[in-house]
């Protein structure tokens, strides 16, 4: 019959609570993902900018679904990017100029950009959302617009480009 005395039974639960810990420690950090994205608010305005001329400008839904995220397409696209641009012409008459105002950052890799868009008739606010990051460029996930400006209090980041 073997005997263990005080000391060699202190070792080896100091050895199971340290091989606890270890593992416990490894199955924490193989069990959770951070995802880091890294934004360019500039990349993203850009990549958006092709979108709304070609919607805009050149009047070609076609074209601008080309610059949509292809995992989360605008739901009848080319029909309701017509009726959209048609309903814009009818309110407010042809665009002037359409300027990035602000952007604000979402969760993940979504941002949202907001534009001001001067028309000969008034004044519509743009909100474009985009999903994608720094490396590699951003996609169109949604675009509208309203005929007030979005509050400031509807978001706690807004930041001007």
């Amino acid at each position: 019959m073997a005997h263990l005395n005080i000391s060699e039974t202190s070792k080896r639960r100091k050895t199971t609570g340290a091989r606890t810990t270890i593992l416990f420690i490894s199955l924490c950090f193989s069990a959770c993902y951070f995802q880091a994205t890294k934004h360019d608010p500039l990349k993203a305005v850009l990549n958006a900018d092709q979108f709304l001329k070609a919607l805009y400008l050149d009047e070609n839904p076609s074209e601008a679904l080309k610059f949509c995220d292809a995992q989360s397409p605008i739901p009848g696209a080319t029909d309701d990017l017509m009726k959209l641009i048609s309903q814009i012409k009818t309110e407010r008459g042809p665009l002037k100029t359409l300027t990035a105002d602000s952007y604000l950052m979402m969760q993940g890799r979504e941002m949202e950009l907001f534009y001001i868009g001067r028309y000969e008739n008034g004044v519509l606010y743009h909100r474009v959302a985009v999903v994608g990051d720094e490396s590699a460029g951003y996609k169109v996930l949604g675009v509208w617009f309203q005929h007030e400006p979005y509050p400031e209090n509807f978001f706690a980041s807004n930041v001007s480009i």
